[in-house]
């Protein structure tokens, strides 16, 4: 699958798409010639393909985009045909479809499974680095070049705690740097749950508990008094904390958000209201 972004409306005229920009600073450091070699390699031209980027010539993205369609329909569709159908779908031959194995059986490379020897020596490394520090409390069982069933951690959890609590990625507060926490903390404000507990909107409703609530997470570790979100998306079994917001930067504008690293950990869990 090779996507296509298109904008969703018309920059202002000062705003230039990144790849222009570098284009434009080859250009006036005299290293236009290289940066169209690298293109064509990042691309996948041929030395021999019409499409490719010629030498002494500054390419609008545009048109190195519409090249690129050309180069993978054979010559037949590009840059506008694309903008007007929106999608192209053909048949795949197996060969492009797993070519990862196809490139493997050619080099004559091994899958490392089932008998994953890696796994093995990094926990024999792990074992010898620890004995050498006098560590006894993390376990390297689980560093086995085969296959073994371990029991979830989670088992051995009370059986009144009768909640799972799982963790997520926060996309606007990733990638993220200290000078752009103040954006990042107003956006992060306008999505729902985002630094509250999620709950399965029947779960909820069973304990009465609406949105909007605070309620008290409670485990084997402690407890923390909390907002919930109620949403359908979400197990009946589990609550969902958003991650990110125990670091120092992010901590300091959202202090009313919950932390999972800070207040809970991952195996055993309980609500009570």
């Amino acid at each position: 699958m090779i996507p296509l972004h298109q904008p969703v409306v018309e920059p202002y005229p000062e705003i230039m798409n990144i790849n222009n920009v570098l284009a434009e600073l080859a250009l006036r450091a005299g290293f236009i010639d290289e940066f169209n070699v690298e293109m064509n390699k990042v691309i996948g031209f041929s030395s021999d393909d019409p499409n490719k980027l010629q030498p002494g010539k500054k390419y609008a993205w545009e048109e190195v985009v519409d090249k690129k369609c050309k180069f993978y329909t054979s010559g037949k569709y590009g840059l506008e045909w694309f903008k007007k159908n929106h999608i192209l779908v053909r048949p795949v031959a197996i060969e492009e479809a797993y070519d990862i194995h196809f490139n493997m059986k050619a080099k004559k490379l091994r899958y490392p499974v089932p008998y994953m020897e890696v796994v093995k020596r990094s926990g024999d490394e792990l074992n010898r680095n620890l004995a050498e520090k006098g560590i006894d409390w993390w376990p390297t069982d689980e560093y086995t070049a085969l296959p073994v069933y371990f029991p979830p951690i989670l088992e051995e959890a009370p059986k009144d705690h009768d909640f799972y609590v799982v963790n997520c990625r926060v996309a606007s507060t990733s990638w993220g740097a200290n000078v752009g926490l103040p954006w990042v903390n107003e956006i992060s404000s306008q999505l729902k749950g985002v630094g509250d507990v999620l709950m399965n909107t029947a779960t909820a409703r069973k304990r009465g508990i609406k949105d909007g609530d605070e309620i008290w997470i409670e485990s084997v570790t402690g407890k923390i008094k909390q907002t919930v979100r109620l949403c359908q998306g979400i197990r009946p079994d589990c609550l969902l904390i958003s991650g990110q917001f125990g670091q120092w930067g992010i901590a300091r504008g959202q202090r009313d958000k919950t932390c999972f690293n800070l207040h809970a950990f991952t195996d055993q869990h309980c609500l009570d209201r």
